[in-house]
């Protein structure tokens, strides 16, 4: 016929198919494939196979089989139980439509097309938020009022439909979370291998897949911190306010008391505070405070700093270090180099 496609090989039926399969045939050439299929068995196999080919190839969609024999003697069976009031003419006439290949052909479609829009509909993924920061602090207000900042180098993941039935989000990275209290929906925080459940609190999650520590610093309320492997949500432990929990690279979790002032939120803060803190220390959370590489000299890793800067630059904090202890700073490239001062 005009317009119908030439088929000369198993491929090209192999093409159509898949073009039905996508749902991208127009009229014609749908019309073909029910006449291809109904001219033969094995025709009709070759199609079965294809779409089993299919399905098992397709992962987004799920596992399954359509069996369209069993499934038509299914269909056949109800409507002659649903009307065994009627004559015997209408079974003989759905035992005729049967036996005429091209309508099997066509009830197998319907049943495959059925099948298959039923299954992506029930299987098809809740659409998901994601939301990264490279070199800034990014402050994020969730649906339920809950506030969350992240620090540079983070990403958050949660669902668009947070809060209709629960709150849980996916973090790569450091924040800060402050969460709106309701006991009925625990919020859930899912690291790279920890799992942090709350009600209603703020506190502090560091997890990173580069790195083999996680740890959470609660600042109000309670958690409960567990691996995320643990056979079960009443293991780990409970921390409330002043406690830091920590998960080792053996899956240990460990607990112990925060300082009074510690480091980690500092960044939120946008402070950088040091107490006689040793200028190795000091480099490492210039590094993660502003993202750059601070290098010391050879013998400075032990001598000690205090001070508090407020919004501060790396340019400024290293002056005000070189000052008070004698030294000099210099920019190489990416990276700063802090060292005693030649005599």
């Amino acid at each position: 016929m005009a317009g119908e496609k030439n088929i000369n090989s198993e491929q090209d039926m192999e093409s159509l198919i898949a073009a039905h399969l996508r749902g991208e045939l127009n009229q014609t050439d749908h019309d073909q494939l029910i006449r291809w299929i109904a001219e033969k068995e094995e025709h009709r196999s070759f199609y079965e196979k294809t779409v089993k080919a299919w399905e098992l190839s397709s992962s987004a969609e799920g596992t399954f089989r359509v069996d369209t024999n069993a499934a038509w003697q299914k269909v056949k069976a109800k409507t002659v139980n649903a009307g065994n009031s009627g004559t015997a003419s209408q079974t003989g006439f759905l035992t005729q439509l049967w036996a005429n290949p091209l309508y099997r052909a066509a009830a197998a479609i319907l049943i495959l097309a059925l099948s298959t829009w039923s299954l992506s509909t029930l299987l098809k993924p809740v659409p998901t938020i994601a939301i990264m920061t490279t070199n800034e602090m990014k402050e994020v207000v969730m649906p339920d009022s809950t506030h969350i900042w992240l620090n540079k180098n983070t990403r958050l993941k949660y669902k668009v439909d947070y809060n209709k039935n629960s709150r849980q989000v996916e973090l790569e990275g450091e924040a800060f979370f402050d969460v709106t209290h309701n006991p009925e929906k625990p919020f859930v925080v899912n690291g790279f291998r920890t799992v942090i459940e709350v009600k209603g609190t703020s506190f502090l999650v560091h997890s990173r897949p580069e790195e083999r520590e996680e740890f959470v610093e609660v600042r109000t309320g309670r958690v409960l911190f567990r691996p995320k492997m643990s056979a079960s949500s009443g293991e780990g432990a409970v921390l409330t306010a002043g406690d830091k929990g920590l998960l080792d690279a053996y899956m240990h979790v460990t607990t112990s008391k925060m300082e009074n002032k510690t480091p980690v939120y500092n960044w939120k803060e946008q402070k950088l505070i040091f107490n006689n803190t040793s200028l190795k220390d000091v480099a490492s959370q210039m590094n993660e405070y502003f993202g750059v590489d601070v290098k010391l000299a050879e013998g400075l890793d032990t001598c000690r700093f205090t001070g508090e800067f407020d919004k501060p630059t790396a340019e400024h904090v290293l002056e005000v270090i070189s000052v008070s202890a004698d030294l000099q700073w210099k920019k190489e490239q990416n990276k700063y180099i802090l060292s005693g001062k030649k005599k």
